[in-house]
């Protein structure tokens, strides 16, 4: 490893600890349809102003003992855990993804937009992920916003093209809505929620059909195995909704770094020539 990659290892970790620190805002705020920006970060229990050095990700947590420095009152150790998975996050999708796009030989400075925001993009999988899980919902202000985002970034050359863009939506989107009448015959109630929906048709915008339905197919068995053990542990009951956001994240993020590899794995169990699909 030289100079440069222990530079942007280093920079991507920070970056990742900093938004942590913004998602445990986002988190608590979005789902009360509160605004994520105004005003400032303040104690719940005494309206404490937090200060600037009392919001330096994990470091102001150890520093104030996990208390609030106005009233004393416990702060919640979930707190440093989201900045420190967030920056651990950020790490590895430099490792896997972004470091061999930013090394590309002859970069041009137009392919870094689609890039960045395919950074947030991925970032923003942690809260989807947390608020999904407390909520059952996924904002649209995600969903929404990143499909109308990587629609506008494929017409940058270098990335996803348009044609890939709108039919990565249009096939994420239309596969989960099938599965999710089919679902609907299946059990008699609603089976998918239009969040995920949404969520796929940004996928399938953002990095194209490929991931869209990768995330699909690896999500409902990542989702299948989470929900055998969330029933072991007694954690759900039988014929509760599964948030199933979670799973479709864990999906694409596979799909995204992996996906060839783990297609070439499912045709060789299944006796399928992996050439027939391109694959070398």
């Amino acid at each position: 490893m030289g100079f440069y990659d222990y530079y942007f290892g280093a920079l991507f970790l920070i970056m990742g600890t900093v938004l942590g620190s913004f998602f445990n805002v986002v988190i608590y705020r979005m789902p009360l349809d509160k605004s994520v920006i105004s005003p400032p970060s303040s104690c719940p229990n005494c309206g404490h102003m937090i200060l600037w050095y009392e919001n330096i990700p994990v470091l102001s947590w150890i520093f104030l003992r996990a208390k609030c420095s106005g009233c004393h009152t416990p702060i919640s150790v979930r707190y440093p855990l989201v900045e420190m998975i967030t920056g651990a996050f950020s790490l590895f999708l430099y490792c896997f993804y972004f470091h061999e796009k930013l090394f590309t030989p002859n970069l041009e400075w137009w392919t870094v937009i689609p890039l960045l925001l395919q950074y947030i993009s991925l970032m923003l999988f942690v809260p989807i992920a947390v608020i999904d899980v407390e909520h059952l919902i996924i904002p649209n202000e995600f969903t929404i916003g990143g499909l109308i985002i990587g629609l506008a970034i494929s017409f940058i050359p270098g990335g996803v093209t348009p044609q890939m863009a709108f039919a990565g939506a249009g096939i994420g989107a239309g596969i989960l809505i099938l599965f999710g009448k089919i679902g609907e015959v299946i059990l008699k109630k609603e089976a998918m929620g239009w969040g995920d929906i949404k969520m796929l048709g940004w996928f399938g915008a953002m990095f194209g059909p490929g991931v869209a339905v990768g995330s699909i197919f690896i999500g409902a068995f990542a989702g299948l195995f989470g929900s055998i053990f969330m029933l072991i542990i007694k954690k759900m009951k039988r014929g509760e909704y599964l948030p199933f956001g979670p799973y479709l994240c864990l999906g694409a993020l596979l799909a995204l770094i992996w996906g060839t590899e783990i297609l070439t794995l499912y045709l060789g169990i299944a006796g399928i020539e992996p050439s027939y699909f391109g694959i070398p």
